[in-house]
């Protein structure tokens, strides 16, 4: 026999109720009678069943089965109840979700949707529970508003209750309804500042019909989700006196939140980590000591502040001052032990609006902001993978205007010594990551994933995280054709690819599974989108063809849509998801109607070059379409232009729009990406990505706070580029830091006699460079209106000389930089090669692109000699010391040498080697010529000397091959040959002997394009096209030598060792390591004030 007592917690009598407990369970032991009781866990019978020790194989606690049992008994029960009104599964699903675990509350739908034997409409009442939301108090929850104002009625308006103990109850059961993650019970007594864990307890007791305490860690829950639904909506529980007012609760738990931190001892190096040579993951007890130093309230008030701010009605503005300027790394610390790290910048993003929202100064959100910047930079760099180097590699190259800086620099010693110009040209680039060679990349719409189909990984595509470069996930299918595109859905859960092969398949990000396969296109598709709703897929195909799927099932919810003779490049959808845009190389832009298909204006083809790509503003107002050198922007309902093109000199690849629809952003071809203002349609401002590499997409993240970027160039290339840039860094002038040095490659570059000075040329602008100071002196100095690569000083150094692509020659002032008038300019039919001043600076001599060698009066710009004709492509052209000779070398390996008083070649010393030369120089004296030779079928080069008047090769002892060579010059007295390669890298060589003296000299970031010896012979310069020229120190050192060589991650203001100055509009840094307390030392680095 069964005897069930049901609803033992209702009995009146709470004494009585004790006592047939415990004869139930000490009493009924051996009987052939079973007992079946239920009850909601109130205190009186949870003490009960605890101090008669027995209970635990006697108990069963609802929240501790298997969740997916009770669902499934819930189903079954409400499948029964509910069957008059024949519901689907995913209505039965939709509430069993919401039951939970409790049965009451799918009971008290039953009792709803059934009333009057299921005859008032329940189908319109089903469709009202599966409607309402969180805030909703009507008849449908009238019964268990009841239960929940019955339980707290007796728990908090017990009148044998102390004030202090009702206002802990009250205090624990807000708390525990608004957290954001459960608590324990001795978090709650650390972060309420109880102090004593049993006022939690005492707290907790009469609340355990709806809040739940499980396991041995004591995590308390709400019992259901309906229950902080009904706690905090002022119409089901606002005229009582434990209503919780949301707003103002999360306001005291963010409160509560810094006071923690704040109080948190100690305020640095936390978990006691020894040294900063060290990853985290080296630290093999490093979770024992989180354990140990980081409680779960510590955790939780660094992990939530700022979702407790943001949800409160107060800014807390000054105590989130406070927070920032004293705790700021102390948070950053435990976020990063804790894994928590990528989610900083989101936290300070919020917390930035919810100041501003509140009124905050100025100088808050600068402080805000800044701390952003610096969160975003550990998060996208490898600092993240050691605690320590938040302090030792952050604040030490923190700009010198950087509130951050300010804050935090004077609490430190001993950091590593940072100097330059670079700290203070603060770049919205944030970070760089490479990836394995690919054209197939989607982004989510909110910018935080990216989804890269790499060329090697055939049937994978990897999920990308954009705040750290991290791969987060990888889908995978092996009988996928070869991927040709991808694409997020609008809530970042689903990514669609398309195959050469013309299927389009579904995956589920979180599962990894594939959810839907398509395959009704005839050709491989060339572009893919979701709608923003997350419904449709839209599809084009190389014919041309556009279609439109239903996104969940893969079937056709639209016919054809044909407008296109050529293949779809590109496919948008308005945010309204009213309208698809698709465009196509062959001058067309199409708008359709997403509910019919119907075109809703003719083809668009206004505009010129080859089209790349379309997109719709968030606006919906206009549409945005980026093709050969101009961005065209038109009216998304009527098709009419609405801004004159934007016109650029790269083409435009990609294209985003500000989350506002205030700015257009344009990925070019050269590896830039220019901003333009939409309402004015002027250029604001241009972002380098740091390659040359196209940028084939674009998108803003959602908050508009950041720019996600990825590059792509020919097949030859093997890595992509996905950047990061802050997006509120973007307003500064177009070019603000053109003044301050070159803004393309530099090709050329000569120092003066004195070594005072060095001028190089680039694009069509000239630069004077102080070689000690690194500053620019003059410049940039404009006038060509094409590339200068050539710029030669004259003997004295009063003026120098420049030719350009433009055909021209150009002397200016050394002193002044203004352009020096002669009376016959100095121009050639084709541009010239080469270029050198005599010894008395009398003449200038000429080697054109046509093979002709010409000397001109300096003064005059009168041509004295020519046109003395080559055969084959000149590389250098140089006077005897005397003057009397003139020494050309050509690519072919001729010398020439003609006679300067009549023209007359003199000497000439026929080709030698089979391909062409790619660089020459004559010694000083002008007997030897250094030449560089090609290796056949090989991008490498290798050197030999040979005596300039016969032709003879100089026995040298130099073996070994080397990267192409860019640039070959002897130092002043002949004794060293210096040159630069493509592979980044400055090599010197004893002239005599053959032998290596320095190099490789490593720091520059892309190919050396030119090399300079000063006439002391103490320091080279070198230039490259990453727009930089650096001064390396090339004097003997003893072997106590400071320059002990290191090695990081290219970066290109970096400053060698070796490196004295450098050159270059972003600025350099130099690093000294001396006095620095770092590895073992670090930890003392930190001044406790």
């Amino acid at each position: 026999m069964v005897v069930v007592i049901d609803a033992l917690d209702e009995c009146e009598n709470t004494k009585s109720t004790q006592q047939i407990l415990e004869v139930l369970l000490t009493k009924s032991k051996g009987l052939p009678i079973k007992f079946m009781v239920s009850s909601r866990p109130e205190a009186g019978i949870r003490h009960q069943m605890e101090k008669n020790g027995t209970w635990i194989d006697s108990r069963v606690v609802l929240h501790e089965l298997d969740g997916g049992e009770v669902q499934t008994d819930i189903k079954t029960y409400l499948k029964a109840e509910l069957a008059p009104i024949s519901p689907s599964e995913l209505e039965i699903k939709k509430l069993a979700d919401r039951a939970g675990v409790l049965f009451i509350y799918a009971a008290t739908v039953i009792r709803y949707v059934g009333y009057d034997d299921f005859g008032r409409n329940p189908q319109a009442r089903l469709n009202a529970v599966l409607g309402m939301s969180e805030k909703q108090g009507t008849a449908q929850t009238k019964e268990i508003d009841q239960l929940y104002g019955a339980i707290l009625g007796a728990a908090i308006g017990d009148e044998r209750l102390e004030t202090t103990e009702r206002d802990d109850m009250k205090l624990v059961l807000h708390t525990v309804v608004c957290a954001k993650a459960s608590l324990t019970v001795d978090a709650l007594n650390g972060l309420l500042k109880f102090d004593d864990v049993g006022r939690v307890h005492a707290a907790l007791h009469p609340l355990w019909s709806v809040l739940h305490v499980m396991g041995p860690e004591m995590t308390v829950t709400t019992l259901h989700a309906s229950f902080p639904d009904y706690l905090t909506d002022p119409r089901r529980s606002g005229n009582s006196k434990w209503h919780c007012d949301a707003a103002t609760h999360h306001g005291i738990l963010a409160r509560k939140s810094f006071e923690h931190i704040r109080d948190t001892v100690p305020q640095f190096n936390i978990c006691k980590l020894e040294s900063s040579y060290l990853y985290d993951s080296q630290v093999k007890d490093l979770d024992a000591r989180m354990d140990k130093y980081i409680p779960l309230e510590l955790r939780y008030a660094c992990q939530y502040w700022s979702a407790h701010l943001d949800a409160s009605d107060s800014g807390l503005v000054s105590l989130l001052e406070q927070f920032l300027i004293k705790q700021l790394l102390l948070w950053m610390e435990v976020m990063n032990l804790t894994k928590n790290i990528a989610a900083t910048p989101e936290n300070l993003t919020s917390a930035k609006k919810c100041a501003a929202k509140h009124g905050a100064t100025d100088e808050l959100i600068a402080l805000i902001h800044d701390a952003w910047r610096f969160a975003q930079t550990v998060v996208s760099s490898p600092v993240s993978q050691s605690t320590p180097h938040i302090y030792m590699s952050m604040i030490p190259f923190l700009s010198s205007h950087s509130p951050i800086r300010k804050h935090y620099a004077h609490r430190m010693q001993g950091m590593i010594g940072v100097e330059g110009t670079a700290l203070d040209r603060r770049k919205p680039l944030l970070a760089q990551w490479f990836f394995g060679w690919s054209r197939c990349v989607g982004h989510s719409p909110d910018g935080t994933l990216f989804a890269i189909h790499e060329y090697d990984l055939q049937y994978q595509i990897s999920i990308i995280d954009t705040s750290s470069g991290h791969k987060v996930r990888s889908l995978f299918h092996k009988d996928v054709g070869r991927i040709s595109r991808v694409t997020f859905s609008p809530d970042g859960t689903r990514v669609a690819s398309g195959t050469y092969d013309g299927d389009i398949w579904v995956w589920h990000i979180g599962s990894e599974q594939q959810v839907v396969d398509s395959g009704e296109h005839q050709d491989s598709i060339s572009e893919i989108t979701f709608s923003h709703d997350g419904a449709h897929i839209v599809s084009g195909s190389e014919n041309g063809i556009i279609r439109v799927w239903d996104a969940y099932s893969g079937q056709i919810a639209l016919p054809l849509l044909v407008g296109h003779p050529d293949y779809v490049i590109s496919i948008a959808v308005s945010f309204d998801n009213t309208k698809i845009v698709s465009g196509s190389p062959d001058h067309t832009i199409c708008v359709w109607e997403m509910q019919n298909g119907r075109p809703v204006f003719d083809p668009i083809k206004r505009h010129t070059g080859t089209l790349h790509t379309v997109d719709f503003s968030p606006n919906n107002s206009f549409i945005v379409a980026g093709c050969t050198n101009m961005v065209c922007v038109w009216d998304s309902h009527t098709g009419q232009s609405l801004l004159a093109p934007l016109l650029h000199k790269d083409s435009i690849y990609s294209v985003a729009i500000s989350p506002d629809s205030t700015y257009i952003a344009a990925g070019l071809s050269g590896g830039t990406i220019q901003i333009w203002d939409v309402t004015s349609g002027k250029a604001i401002s241009e972002l380098s990505t740091g390659s040359k590499s196209r940028v084939n997409m674009l998108t803003y993240s959602a908050d508009g706070t950041r720019i996600i970027s990825h590059s792509e160039s020919n097949l030859e290339m093997t890595e992509r580029l996905l950047c990061l840039f802050d997006a509120r860094n973007t307003s500064a002038p177009l070019n603000a830091n053109a003044s301050l040095g070159h803004t393309e490659p530099i090709s050329s570059i000569d120092i003066s006699p004195n070594g005072e000075r060095i001028v190089s040329g680039s694009g069509d602008t000239i630069c004077v460079w102080d070689p000690i100071t690194g500053q620019l002196v003059l410049g940039p100095l404009t006038g060509h209106t094409d590339y200068v690569y050539i710029v030669r000083y004259s003997p004295v150094g009063s003026r120098f000389l420049s030719c350009s692509e433009d055909n021209t020659l150009r002397q200016w002032d050394a002193q002044t930089g203004d352009g020096l008038v002669v009376k016959n300019p100095i121009v050639d039919k084709t541009s010239f090669i080469s270029a050198a001043y005599s010894p008395d600076g009398n003449h200038i001599a000429t080697i054109s692109y046509d093979a002709i060698v010409c000397v001109w009066s300096s003064k005059t710009g009168e041509q004295i000699l020519g046109l003395m004709q080559g055969e084959e492509e000149g590389l250098s052209i140089q006077f005897s010391t005397d003057g009397a000779t003139l020494l050309t070398s050509w690519s072919d390996g001729a010398v020439r040498i003609w006679d300067m008083q009549s023209g007359q070649l003199v000497s000439s010393i026929p080709s030698q080697v089979g391909l062409s030369l790619v660089a020459s120089a004559f010694s000083p004296d002008g007997l030897r010529n250094v030449i560089a030779e090609p290796i056949y079928n090989n991008s490498s080069a290798t050197m030999y000397q040979r005596i300039t008047q016969t032709g003879e090769r100089i026995p040298w002892p130099f073996k070994g091959d080397i990267s192409r060579i860019s640039g070959i010059q002897f130092s002043h007295n002949g004794s060293r040959i210096v040159h630069g390669s493509f592979d980044r890298t400055v090599h010197i060589w004893d002239a005599q002997t053959g032998d290596p003296v320095f190099g490789p000299l490593k720091g520059h970031i892309d190919g050396v394009t030119a090399v300079a010896y000063s006439p002391d012979g103490t320091y080279i310069a070198s230039a490259s096209k990453d727009k930089a020229i650096r001064i390396w120190d090339v004097r003997m050192q003893p072997d106590s030598s400071p320059f002990i060589e290191w090695v990081l991650k290219g970066d290109g203001s970096l400053m060698w060792p070796r490196n004295t100055a450098m050159m270059t509009r972003d600025g350099y840094v130099r690093l000294r390591f001396g006095g620095a307390l770092i590895g073992e030392a670090w930890a003392d680095c930190w001044l406790d004030i």
